[in-house]
């Protein structure tokens, strides 16, 4: 037989009216009345769920009387109740009937549990009835798991509230009545109800085998009964619930962080260092003062410690320069041996060569290379060499590029570029082959190339890329690929091995010299031969070799160990964790992970989504986590530390459900909320 277990919940203690539970209605206590209704149904244990107040044992010898098992608990912890009668009396299903419903129906508590035992929901509620017939048919299991999830004082003295919240949770709302009497109060709240439901039960001639249909009629035609009951009462003891669920999250934030040596740091070089930092992503814009520390002290692994000492684990690995992690021994070895050696010299060195050869060896557009310190070094000689190559001057863009001006130019940090070099750049949105078509056609024989990112955060459409390849070889422009970013996480040979269309030049940096300043530019030699003589790309530290050191021993590291391979699996893994993790608290509409396993981000949407971003990054920082909204994974990481990290997230994130819930969440920020630092204008692009 289907084990349903009907629980009837009361206590004496309430403010509103004390010991209602006891109070008499037509020589019967509220109680025994529901006992007594509820006797109707005979197939089914029935308990009493009281508190271990002292004063609730007299409902306790009631029960006793009516054949009633009983499980006492703390006085607010009503869901802990039901918990124990599911796993004493291995209940498949419960019935919830509170003690002040004297009139209850046991014909529509059998409905209830008719349509349950069909539907098969985590969750049944009738409608349409008046308050006090109220039936609710619950799932076992689902009630075990609130039981262990649920924390906020609603949920623990109210039962359903956090099933109620979630959406994993199959619920079925169904009418007990064609028509609907919602309106009617007929539970036992007040003293003054009391005097209302007794009078019914005489009209009805004290008998215990009447119908809802019975009471309904009674109302519809004794006016002075109707208007007693015609109103609609505010659920006090939730509503207090509600208020000290806000207190009871507020008391459970963490204080910020000792961050005194970083405070008192960025006080000092502000003054001497604009934005106090050379970087606007390390800096306070994306980083919360008061709460978030702005300065590292030193870093292993993918560990960072910072000015006052604290240690976190950190996925934004130097902007995902860090591919091996901080201080990887291989690399710093390599790079040790060689500064005995000399840095830079009045000659070149022949490490250069080495390096080129192991970057034509494995990315299939290098033929000759030439080595820069950053990204925007090889992007801006990327884009001067197709303006020689191609004699156009039409630049069409789409991703980050650094900040030169010919990029700079379109995005809303612009000040101080020229108008007649911002109108020289054009961007078109990630795959939208037909926008880029159109302005080829708009700019007909003026477009010297298409550099793009070749990955964004989402898979190229099918025929994207290769779309693209076609336009450039049509209009005689130049393909190049920025895989500052993608290069030597989606493998040795970038992106462009991956799917497989290959570009005229492509650009790297970032995880080649594993944090050392090392970037290339790669290519066709018919075009990178104009570096000889047309076109200028030379300075000081362009061969200084303990990047070139760096670079060699990444790259050889990476041919030899299978770092990619586990980068991958383990950021397959970590972004499922972080999908369920929104998902279990229903916050798609706050949150989203894109991205690719070895680089993704989680995403905060919405009006409020820099004071969710604040929010996370906050309370990860308290709990060891340096939060940025990135993750680029690095060899160092493993699943024990994206274990420790979804723990993080987890604990964080269903308390940022309750807060965007409850309204509170501005309420909690300590530090400065966080700032965009700016947008690509043409599709508004957050950089």
């Amino acid at each position: 037989m289907f084990m349903i277990g009907i629980l009837v919940q009361a206590r004496t203690g309430s403010k509103r009216f004390p010991k209602k539970a006891l109070a008499q209605i037509a020589g019967l206590s509220s109680l025994e009345w529901v006992f007594l209704r509820l006797s109707f149904l005979k197939d089914f244990k029935k308990v009493l769920l009281t508190s271990d107040n002292p004063a609730d044992s007299d409902l306790v010898n009631l029960a006793h009387i009516y054949d009633y098992q009983v499980i006492r608990s703390s006085e607010r912890d009503v869901l802990r109740r039901f918990a124990a009668a599911i796993k004493i009396f291995n209940f498949e299903s419960v019935v919830r009937i509170t003690g002040d419903c004297p009139l209850i129906d046991p014909f529509l508590v059998k409905k209830a549990i008719d349509v349950f035992i069909v539907q098969k929901p985590s969750y049944l509620k009738l409608t349409h009835v008046a308050d006090g017939f109220d039936v609710e048919v619950i799932d076992a299991q689902v009630l075990l798991e609130a039981d262990q999830k649920a924390w906020l004082p609603s949920e623990r003295e109210h039962v359903v509230p956090y099933i109620q919240r979630y959406s994993k949770y199959k619920k079925l709302f169904v009418p007990g009545h064609k028509f609907d009497f919602s309106q009617y109060h007929l539970s036992l709240d007040y003293p003054e109800d009391l005097e209302t439901l007794s009078e019914i039960v005489e009209v009805l001639g004290k008998r215990l085998d009447f119908s809802y249909e019975e009471v309904v009629k009674i109302i519809e035609e004794r006016e002075d009964i109707k208007q007693k009951v015609l109103r609609h009462l505010p659920n006090e003891g939730y509503l207090k619930s509600l208020e000290e669920d806000k207190k009871y999250l507020c008391s459970l934030l963490k204080p910020p962080i000792n961050l005194t040596h970083s405070e008192k740091w960025f006080e000092y070089v502000k003054n001497i260092i604009p934005l106090a930092s050379q970087t606007y992503s390390k800096s306070y814009y994306l980083f919360s003062r008061s709460v978030s520390p702005l300065f590292a002290k030193k870093a292993y692994g993918c560990m960072l410690v910072d000015l006052d000492g604290n240690s976190y684990i950190d996925y934004t690995m130097a902007l995902g320069a860090c591919l091996l992690g901080y201080s990887f021994p291989p690399v710093n070895k390599a790079v040790q041996k060689q500064l005995e050696k000399g840095v830079v010299f009045t000659l070149s060195h022949p490490l250069e060569g080495e390096v080129a050869e192991l970057l034509c060896e494995n990315i299939p557009c290098a033929e000759m290379v030439r080595f820069g310190k950053n990204g925007s070094d090889v992007t801006s000689a990327a884009v001067r060499l197709a303006r020689a190559y191609t004699g156009k001057d039409i630049i069409l863009c789409c991703g980050y590029h650094g900040w030169q001006d010919w990029y700079i130019g379109v995005t809303t940090k612009d000040a101080g570029v020229p108008k007649p070099i911002k109108n020289l750049t054009k961007t078109f949105p990630y795959n939208d082959l037909k926008s880029l078509e159109n302005i080829f056609l708009e700019n007909s024989g003026r477009i010297a190339c298409v550099i793009m990112e070749p990955v964004i955060l989402d898979e190229p459409d099918p025929g994207f890329l290769e779309g693209v390849r076609k336009l450039c070889d049509r209009e005689g422009a130049l393909l190049i690929f920025d895989e500052v970013l993608t290069g030597f996480r989606f493998g040795l040979s970038g992106a462009q091995g991956r799917y497989d269309v290959i570009p005229d030049l492509s650009c790297f940096g970032k995880a080649l010299g594993n944090g050392f300043p090392i970037s290339a530019i790669v290519g066709r030699k018919e075009i990178m031969h104009l570096l000889e003589n047309d076109v200028f790309f030379s300075f000081t530290f362009g061969g200084e070799t303990l990047s070139l050191a760096a670079a060699k021993s990444t790259l050889h590291y990476l041919k030899e160990n299978p770092v990619i391979e586990n980068i991958w699996q383990l950021g397959s893994y970590f972004i499922n964790c972080l999908k369920q993790i929104i998902d279990n608290y229903d916050l798609e509409d706050f949150l989203e992970v894109k991205g690719f396993p070895s680089r993704f981000v989680l995403l905060c949407k919405g009006n409020d989504s820099l004071l969710i971003k604040t929010f996370i990054q906050q309370e990860c920082i308290k709990r060891g986590e340096l939060f940025t909204g990135s993750f680029n994974l690095s060899f160092s990481h493993d699943t024990s530390i994206v274990d420790k990290t979804c723990d993080v997230l987890d604990y964080v994130l269903r308390f940022l459900k309750y807060s965007l819930e409850y309204g509170i969440l501005e309420n909690l920020i300590y530090g400065q909320i966080l700032k965009n630092v700016f947008q690509v204008r043409s599709h508004q692009s957050n950089i």
